[in-house]
């Protein structure tokens, strides 16, 4: 019994144990299970949401990146700063934002994540510029490149991009040709380098050249508009423009004038968004001129007559003897008084999920003008852009398409110039039945009102289409293909009925309805593939780039006139024509090129990028379509150096750069190597017959540019003050231009290379202020400074060619001129009185002037914002010191039939009077006044300071906007050409001269709402 007693103890023992072993073992499992489980739970994907802000000032950040470093996938922030993005709870997420430094969360299981990033203005490591086809941190940068965003281009009433880069850049000349909406625009960027061929900069969009169409009409009161017309500024990212021989060498020729590198805006990943703005306002002429009034205006043209011993007849003095002795009439106010409305609507919607984003957006703008009836300038545009990049990120697309239309409905012609000169007695604008009245209107041009029966139009449609295909080959290994389409379709028409033409004899012509319309289509196609690698040891780094450009460029156009319709309500049917002509233009360009970048640094601080190019243009004959260019730039980040770091450790950054490189200038018409010709439509006694336009030279060759700099840039206060200060010098050599021939060549010039050299030297400064304040209050400047002289240094055979020897002189600024040297006016006679150098009493300027030289102009720009909480406040000051002729003297001789300003009143009326103004007269004095014009005496100052924009902005509260149902809302209003100062200066505006309208000054309100 003890033998089972013990054998029973020792299986109960078993089983206890065996039991203990399973329990052991099942937790043991179970214990594994749940790691196992809490391990997938871990690695399983949720959504991370959160908010990017400004630490400065707490305000959102729209378009910050969010990267999951595991996973790569991409988020970009909304109007409100908020993301979404799949993540893990292990992971790490990346916080990036052009201008900010970079920050790096853990997710560590959180679901919402809050990120405020410091500016990265005082962290220039983090700042990123666009250099085209490649992008380089600003703390590297070797080059020369200015840059706005779009930030500062949404605060401003505008409707060219080239509006808001005004003033803003050092270096970048831009000057409004017109106040009309449309018009055209002068670009230099540091000078004009040609003396005869084109100046303009190079124009690119996400990449891809924006190509030019101009047709017969087009400068007939746009004064031939500008290439970036079409392009909403509301859809634009960012601007840089490259002006140094480092930053545009590797666009070779087509960058030799400088490079304005537009980008538009991408699209932001996570829930879809979208945004609608609103804009109105009205644009006046900022400011009239002082004339003479009636009674002012009959006195001057009675002591005319008087002082010239004529006797006033119907003939001569209509205007005296024909017209209603008490009429008056402002014209200024009548022609040009009007007020032009304005309203801008734009709409967009954004989104996307993991790492496919999109961004469309839609643009209508009217602009109305400030004559008389109703003529207005519409446009409309459509911008899509849609980006892709693979889980793995090897494989990014970027595609975009912009389709935009215009439509011109303007009078003829520019109305300023009636409005400045007609005589304020002149008859009325209507007869009784309320038709153009012609009654008395002899002799002069006619009712101005004639030119808005003129019916003027012009349609363009534009399309530009861009991709962008990358792939990661190799670690370090890329290859890239960039590809774009553009089409610009042109179509004018001008209608001009008898009824709008002046019936009186007098006028010298007989009415007659005829009508012009001209079209016009260029096409333009480019591909760009290329391959960079980039590779690191130790302390250095070596990135290469290698690639080829291949575009082409086709213009085809017509002109069809239309002469004696049988009635003027069928003028809109070229059919209807008694006589019909018609002519026809074709023309090709191709370019092609290979280029070449290396780029090294060491330490991070020593820098060199090294670009070459090879190109090719069809605008030159055989033998001579290719060129070499290239460049080299440096930089040396001093400030990194140990020395310096102890000497100076208030300097937080120190940087000295410089690039010296050849480029080229193709800037010339088609074909012009050879001999062309047309039919004959001159000469109807010649049948079938052909007309020589050009002679052939196959000789000339591409116009050379070399660029020099040295530049040094600072920062202290961590770099919340920063300091850019240039010297360039660029010399443009073998000049393309028209070689002068004579008379009996039957050509008055045929295209060649000069012996002369233009070199352009200036000086530029930005300081750059951030940061300032505290709170909320935050206060940002900026002011740039810029002087150009542009030189005549080399004409060895000036003297051979008369129209260029009294133009310019060798070792000179170009801007000098030969004038008379003005003495005064005479006290018996009361006449202008310049000095004849030769005593002959036969004035000649190449005789008996000198070489005047004006003082060199420069400018100065003074941007300015402030953030008060929810509200911001910008203003921009603009000084531009010249010197300019005194528009005074652009009427014409006091005295005749046209109107004054009052100043004149200020003349001469007795012996031994001092007086401004020489004595009035119908003629008889006009060649001492046309003398006095071409001396150094009609020069005066014409610098002007201008407070070009203002800008207030408010952010309704969230718990205000959550009321309206929208995410954010945000009200503002702008202004535009407030307050011009000007010393001395009777003219419209400082900034043009001749008779054209003004930069109108503008008021606009808008609300722009999140949803």
């Amino acid at each position: 019994m003890k033998r089972f007693s013990r054998f029973g103890e020792s299986y109960a023992f078993f089983r206890y144990k065996l039991k203990q072993s399973n329990i052991q073992y099942i937790s043991l499992l179970a214990v594994t299970i749940m790691c196992l489980q809490a391990r997938a739970q871990q690695r399983e994907s949720f959504a991370v949401t959160g908010k990017v802000i400004s630490a400065a000032s707490g305000v959102a950040i729209e378009g910050a990146t969010i990267t999951n470093k595991r996973s790569r996938i991409h988020a970009v922030t909304d109007r409100l700063g908020e993301y979404r993005i799949p993540a893990r709870p292990d992971d790490i997420l990346l916080y990036s934002f052009v201008g900010y430094v970079t920050a790096e969360e853990d997710v560590n299981g959180r679901q919402q994540i809050i990120v405020a990033l410091d500016s990265a203005e005082n962290t220039l490591e983090e700042v990123e510029i666009n250099m085209g086809y490649y992008t380089v941190r600003d703390r590297e940068r070797t080059g020369s490149v200015a840059r706005i965003t779009a930030e500062t281009i949404e605060k401003q009433v505008i409707t060219n991009p080239l509006s808001a880069m005004q003033g803003r850049m050092a270096g970048v000349e831009i000057t409004q040709n017109t106040g009309i909406a449309g018009g055209a625009f002068s670009v230099a960027i540091r000078g004009q380098s040609s003396m005869g061929s084109g100046n303009a900069p190079l124009y690119l969009i996400d990449g891809v050249p924006l190509i030019e169409n101009r047709s017969a009409m087009l400068s007939s009161i746009i004064r031939e508009g500008n290439l970036l017309d079409v392009l909403n500024p509301s859809d634009i990212s960012n601007i840089e423009v490259l002006k140094d021989a480092d930053a545009t060498a590797i666009y070779g020729s087509r960058g030799a004038n400088g490079v304005v590198l537009i980008t538009t805006k991408k699209g932001t990943a996570g829930k879809t968004r979208f945004d609608v703005s609103a804009r109105f306002g009205g644009a006046k002429v900022a400011s009239f001129v002082d004339l003479l009034d009636a009674r002012e205006y009959k006195l001057m043209r009675n002591e005319a007559f008087a002082n010239d011993g004529v006797i006033p007849t119907e003939s001569n003095a209509y205007d005296l003897l024909l017209w209603d002795d008490s009429r008056y009439t402002d014209w200024q106010k009548e022609l040009i008084g009007g007020t032009a409305s304005l309203t801008n609507l734009r709409g967009s919607v954004t989104g996307g999920q993991g790492n496919t984003n999109f961004i469309l957006s839609g643009n209508y703008q009217r602009e109305g003008n400030v004559f008389p009836g109703d003529g207005s300038y519409q446009k409309g545009s459509a911008h899509l852009n849609v980006n892709h990049k693979s889980v793995d990120g090897a494989l990014s697309i970027n595609a975009g398409v912009t389709y935009g239309i215009r439509y011109q409905n303007q009078p003829q012609i520019d109305l300023t110039s009636l409005a400045m000169t007609l005589p304020p007695n002149a008859p009325a604008l209507y007869d009784k039945e309320g038709k153009l009245n012609w009654e008395n209107w002899v002799n002069i041009e006619g009712n101005p009102l004639q030119y808005l029966g003129r019916i003027y139009g012009s349609h363009t449609a534009t399309l530009n289409t861009h991709a962008t295909v990358e792939y990661s080959i190799l670690p370090g290994l890329n290859l890239t293909t960039r590809m774009g389409y553009s089409i610009v379709d042109l179509a004018e028409r001008l209608l001009n009925p008898a009824s709008s033409q002046n019936p009186n004899p007098a006028s010298g012509a007989t009415p007659e309805s005829w009508a012009q319309y001209p079209s016009n289509t260029a096409k333009s196609w480019s591909l760009e593939p290329m391959i960079d690698y980039n590779y690191r040891w130790n302390d250095n780094a070596l990135s290469t780039l290698i690639g080829i450009t291949l575009q082409e460029s086709t213009n085809s156009g017509q002109v069809i006139e239309g002469r004696s319709y049988i009635d003027e309500l069928l003028m809109g049917n070229i059919a209807s024509a008694s006589r019909i002509n018609g002519s026809t233009t074709s023309s090709q360009y191709k370019y092609a090129a290979m280029f070449l970048r290396l780029n090294y640094k060491h330490q991070n601080r020593y820098f060199i990028n090294l670009t070459a190019r090879r190109d090719g243009s069809s605008r030159f004959g055989p033998g001579r379509q290719w060129g070499n260019f290239g460049a080299v730039g440096v930089a040396w980040l001093f400030s990194e150096e140990s020395i310096v770091k102890r000497v100076l450790p208030w300097l937080d950054l120190g940087k000295l750069r410089g690039s010296f490189g050849i480029t080229g200038n193709d800037q010339i018409g088609d074909y012009g190597y050879l001999a062309t010709y047309r039919p004959n439509s001159f000469y109807p006694y010649l049948i079938n017959s052909l007309q020589p336009l050009r002679l052939a030279n196959k000789d000339y060759g591409w116009e050379t540019n070399r660029k020099l700099e040295a530049a040094i840039e600072l920062g202290v206060f961590e770099n919340k003050l920063t300091l850019e200060s240039s010297w360039y010098r660029n010399r443009s050599g073998n000049q393309l231009i028209g070689l002068p021939l004579p008379a009996t060549a039957g050509f008055p010039t045929v295209q060649a290379n000069f012996p002369a050299t233009v070199q352009n030297s200036g000086i530029e400064f930005t300081v750059h202020g951030s940061g300032i304040g505290r709170g909320w209050l935050n206060w940002t400047a900026s002011l740039t400074f810029a002087k150009n002289i542009r030189n005549l240094v080399k004409f060895p055979t000036i003297e051979t060619f008369s129209s260029y020897r009294g133009q310019y002189k060798v070792g000179e600024p170009m801007n000098i001129s030969l004038k008379y040297r003005y003495l005064g006016i005479d006290p018996k006679t009361g006449s202008y009185v310049v000095e004849d150098l030769d005593d002959d009493k036969a004035y000649s300027l190449l005789n008996d002037g000198y070489w005047y030289r004006p003082k060199q102009p420069f400018t100065v720009g003074f941007d300015n914002q402030f953030q008060l909480g929810p509200i911001h406040f910008s203003f921009f000051i603009r000084w531009r010191s010249k010197e300019s002729s005194n528009p005074l003297f652009i009427y014409g001789l006091p005295g005749r039939i046209s109107n004054q300003p009052n100043a004149v009143m200020d003349r001469w009326q007795a012996p031994e009077q001092v007086a401004e103004i020489q004595r009035f007269s119908t003629g008889t004095a006009n060649a001492d006044f046309s003398r006095f014009r071409g001396s150094d005496g009609s020069m005066v100052n014409g610098s002007y300071v201008r407070l070009q924009n203002v800008s207030i902005a408010y952010q309704i509260p969230a718990n205000i906007s959550e009321s309206l149902h929208v995410k954010a809302a945000r009200l503002s209003i702008h202004g535009q050409n407030l307050l011009t100062w000007s010393r001395n200066y009777p003219w419209l505006d400082p900034e043009l001269s001749g008779l054209v309208l003004p930069p109108l000054r503008s008021m606009v309100v808008g609300i722009q709402l999140t949803m």
